[in-house]
């Protein structure tokens, strides 16, 4: 009766130093070694992006908008996350005004993408559909072009005023880019939400 004791003694020394190294790596990786394995877990699913600011706009004396930004959109799309691959290209080009058969082509590859770009209206039927990701562009935008045209100005390619009153008030109207944190794994470009960072901002001046 000794022999199967003494075994059983063995095996439950051996389970309990098992146990015992298993508690220990345990408390080591989550009390020693959480916020380093927390870090690359945030770090491995999100990302942090800049957000393009607003330029604010411009008007005359009566209000009439002389300058203003406007956002477009370039559309991309995750085939592999769409729910109703048929269904989705069928809705992607009729809000994009595309033929069909080259939406589908396009949805043959691994990521599609639209350049446009689209205005806001255009987007809204797909906006919120899974798999579509918006990518959104601002433009400087002039109503009347062909009036006081090197009086108001323009921009340069970066988006800063390059002449007229473009550049005079260039530091009032100029936005602040906004830096929000933005899932990997998210279904929309939507899904970007601000953590601890400034949001954009963006000013309007009239011109008397």
């Amino acid at each position: 009766m000794a022999r199967p004791l003494v075994r059983l003694q063995a095996i439950f020394g051996v389970m309990l130093l098992a146990l015992l190294v298993l508690l220990g790596r345990a408390a080591e990786v989550q009390v020693v070694q959480g916020r380093r394995w927390a870090a690359l877990a945030t770090a491995a699913r999100t990302e942090r992006v800049i957000l393009p600011a607003r330029r604010g706009g411009l008007s005359d004396r009566r209000g009439t908008p002389i300058a203003i930004t406007q956002e477009t959109y370039h559309v991309g799309i995750a085939p592999n996350e769409l729910k109703d691959p048929a269904g989705d290209a069928e809705a992607i080009a009729r809000a994009l005004r595309l033929a069909p058969v080259e939406v589908r082509r396009a949805l043959r590859q691994r990521y599609a993408y639209f350049g446009g770009p689209y205005g806001a209206a255009t987007v809204e039927p797909i906006r919120a559909r899974r798999g579509v990701h918006l990518e959104p562009v601002l433009n400087r935008f002039y109503p009347s072009p062909g009036l006081a045209g090197p009086v108001i100005g323009r921009v340069d390619d970066d988006g800063r005023g390059a002449s007229g009153l473009e550049r005079t008030l260039d530091t009032l109207i100029a936005g602040v880019p906004g830096r929000p944190w933005c899932s990997r794994t998210a279904p929309a470009a939507s899904t970007c939400r601000p953590r601890g960072s400034s949001p954009v901002r963006w000013r309007g001046t009239t011109w008397c």
